[in-house]
């Protein structure tokens, strides 16, 4: 099978995902054409694997960008000819799959957060009526969360027979550590060391997770923010601003993962939305005790006081108090980190995300030569 894989500009979970599904489609003995606006690191990863690299800068602002770009893109799956075009993300699935239907390809189209949130006036307005025409040229649609499934039938009135729930997962992430993230950045190990791994973004609510450290009784205790994003500068004023810079450690782009998840004694992701929230996965993989909120699909991952707790979004004092009841009871830590691993390691594994894809891409295409 030729596949065509495209995204738009991406960072964190859904770009570990694109390159994790490219390694296991060639692994599997496929060919695949990578179309991304990548860094040049993950364009040779990319490369190493396998994958037919071609830079691509899909837009929707300025409107004037859009028919170049669909232009551009027809052109390029008209010459590469694949058996099927997989698309990732909102402008990814606008932008190709007017291409792909133009250039008389079957279309697969993942979604990977809610389409609506964020989107206020004239673009909320428009995608609605948008959605439910392109409906009509997607042969199916991949969901990384039942949640995300459920929003595209009631916000879309997308067919739920059209809609497969395909779980993320873990892939390439090694728990061996060559760095000391701790000493790296002055942390003692006397000291409890919130972490929290996310594209600083609004949505992902690290403001909220930064207003409640002054809420934890426990004076020892620190915030690392792993990730870059353009909330960064908004986010460290609000950390200057209540006196915690000695407390708060914003470390930037990191290029190895594991040493930081190491490093943490408690996992929180504070999102006001997720479709799924592959940074908790991987949390649960090292067998942190998790925090997360019960948005999008986290409650599909943490199962409140089995694999770890769950709180209200955008609730400083319900996260204060739920981290005070992990330091205080570090036995209740363990036991749900511990479930926390076999959850992640039984429940959401790359092989299982491999096969149903395909699955999938094998159903379009039965349906596309009928």
């Amino acid at each position: 099978m030729h596949i065509v894989e495209l995204i738009g500009k991406s960072e964190g979970g859904m770009k570990r995902h694109y390159k994790a599904l490219i390694n296991g489609l060639i692994e599997s003995g496929h060919e695949v054409a990578a179309l991304c606006n990548f860094r040049e690191p993950d364009i040779k990863e990319l490369v190493q694997i396998g994958a037919a690299v071609y830079h691509v800068d899909i837009s929707l602002d300025p409107p004037t960008a859009i028919i170049p770009s669909i232009i551009y893109l027809y052109r390029l799956i008209k010459r590469l000819d694949p058996d099927i075009v997989h698309l990732h993300g909102f402008k990814a699935g606008v932008l190709g799959r007017i291409a792909a239907r133009l250039a008389g390809r079957p279309v697969v189209y993942t979604v990977h957060n809610f389409v609506l949130d964020n989107k206020k006036g004239v673009s909320r307005f428009l995608i609605r009526p948008l959605e439910k025409v392109m409906k009509a040229g997607t042969n199916a649609y991949i969901a990384v969360s039942k949640a995300l499934r459920d929003s595209m039938i009631d916000d879309f009135s997308i067919e739920s027979e059209k809609i497969s729930v395909i779980y993320n997962c873990i892939w390439d992430v090694s728990r061996d550590a060559f760095l000391d993230a701790r000493k790296k950045h002055n942390v003692g190990q006397d000291e409890v060391l919130l972490g929290t791994v996310a594209r600083l973004i609004p949505s992902k609510g690290i403001d909220i997770l930064i207003n409640a450290l002054p809420l934890i009784r426990q004076e020892n205790v620190r915030l690392m923010i792993v990730g870059t994003g353009p909330d960064e500068g908004r986010l460290r004023e609000i950390t200057n601003a209540l006196g915690l810079s000695g407390r708060v450690i914003f470390t930037g782009q990191v290029s190895s993962m594991n040493e930081y998840y190491k490093a943490f004694d408690i996992f929180i992701l504070p999102s006001l939305s997720e479709g799924m929230g592959i940074s908790v996965l991987e949390a649960m993989y090292f067998g942190l005790p998790v925090i997360a909120t019960k948005t999008g699909g986290i409650p599909e991952l943490v199962r409140h006081g089995s694999n770890g707790l769950l709180i209200k979004p955008g609730d400083s004092e319900g996260a204060a108090k739920a981290i005070e009841y992990l330091i205080k009871n570090p036995d209740k830590a363990l036991e749900l980190g511990r479930q926390a691993e076999l959850d992640a390691v039984k429940d959401f594994t790359y092989d299982v995300m491999i096969k149903k894809t395909l699955e999938v891409f094998d159903k379009v295409l039965v349906k596309y030569k009928a």
